[in-house]
């Protein structure tokens, strides 16, 4: 019964896709995020029944892009573009801060 909710829901999402193809806009690869990511199988059976490849993305991206949207809405960023961009680096940011305080810790504990 599962997998036939799992086919029912990848064919619907393939008429949406083939609609889309019929307006010129194809797509090739997409990443699936929150629950249905998680099932080993439902994927697969996405990629069969599509032809698309798909990668699995964060579970939170869902909530990432809801608020990302919002702060466009309210004027953080300028579009989603900008938004990615400054995500990323901010990203980048605070890996780099927390390496750098870790190094300090180690050193200060003579581990390094």
């Amino acid at each position: 019964v599962s997998r036939a909710v799992m086919e029912s829901a990848a064919k619907l999402l393939n008429e949406k896709l083939e609609t889309l193809a019929l307006k010129g806009i194809k797509f090739n690869s997409a990443v699936m995020v929150g629950g249905p990511s998680k099932s080993p199988e439902w994927p697969r059976i996405v990629e069969e029944i599509t032809g698309i490849s798909l990668s699995i993305g964060s579970q939170h991206a869902g909530a990432k892009g809801a608020a990302i949207m919002a702060g466009i809405g309210i004027g953080i960023y300028k579009n989603e573009y900008n938004a990615i961009k400054q995500e990323q680096l901010q990203k980048h940011k605070k890996i780099f801060r927390k390496t750098i305080q870790n190094k300090r810790v180690l050193r200060n504990k003579g581990k390094l």
